[in-house]
């Protein structure tokens, strides 16, 4: 009777522990996903425009570079940056300011969130109430890495500082505005595309000749 109660009492406490260890994974996804939006929220409004609906596209592609850079600071895995571009059909300006965004949010998440250790291996959005939630599936916990002081590159050439585009930022910007006008609608006017927009107004990349013109004759 004594080997019973002894197996019974086992039993019990492997089964309270493991009930215990899916609670604490419930929390720490739910703190890994509030972090992640946080990680995301200041460039998301470059990409997504909901003045028709709720813009989902726009943000899965903003919390894919966020998972990417989050899973890159919790390995502390060097990567080659250009690889991340393999499926995606993306100009040279398209994938050097992407790969500005997703360094700058690896050291976001290194400085902001150091205590989340696990991995991302996926995420779903959902709308309920005119809100949009996010979800995420977490992989595995990792020990604290060696944060990685580069990332590796191909040829690709350096990130352009907004030093060397001296006034066209701020100026685009804030003509831009001045007209009432979106990223959206102001790629519309100019013929390109919203991320190449966005990326001179954040002097991550220069317009071609052309392009130049085209910003003259709206500025």
């Amino acid at each position: 009777m004594g080997k019973k109660n002894k197996a019974a009492k086992r039993l019990a406490r492997y089964l309270a522990e493991a009930q215990q260890e899916v609670l604490n994974r419930e929390i720490i996804s739910k703190q890994t996903a509030e972090a992640l939006y946080k990680l995301c929220l200041p460039i998301l409004p470059e990409y997504i425009d909901d003045s028709q609906e709720c813009d989902l596209v726009g943000r899965e592609i903003v919390f894919k570079m966020g998972i990417t850079a989050w899973n890159l600071a919790v390995t502390g895995r060097q990567l080659r940056i250009d690889s991340v571009f393999q499926q995606a059909r993306l100009s040279p300006d398209e994938q050097r300011m992407i790969r500005q965004e997703i360094i700058e949010l690896v050291d976001r998440k290194n400085r902001q969130y150091p205590e989340l250790r696990f991995t991302i291996e996926d995420f779903q959005l959902t709308q309920e109430a005119g809100s949009v939630n996010l979800t995420v599936r977490l992989g595995q916990e990792m020990p604290p890495p060696v944060v990685p002081d580069m990332f590796l590159l191909t040829s690709e050439p350096e990130i352009v500082s907004p030093a060397s585009m001296p006034g066209i930022p701020e100026t685009l910007r804030s003509r831009r505005k001045a007209k009432g006008l979106s990223q959206i609608k102001l790629a519309e006017v100019l013929g390109v595309s919203v991320k190449k927009i966005s990326a001179w107004e954040h002097g991550k990349s220069v317009p071609t000749a052309e392009e130049q013109k085209k910003l003259d004759a709206f500025i």
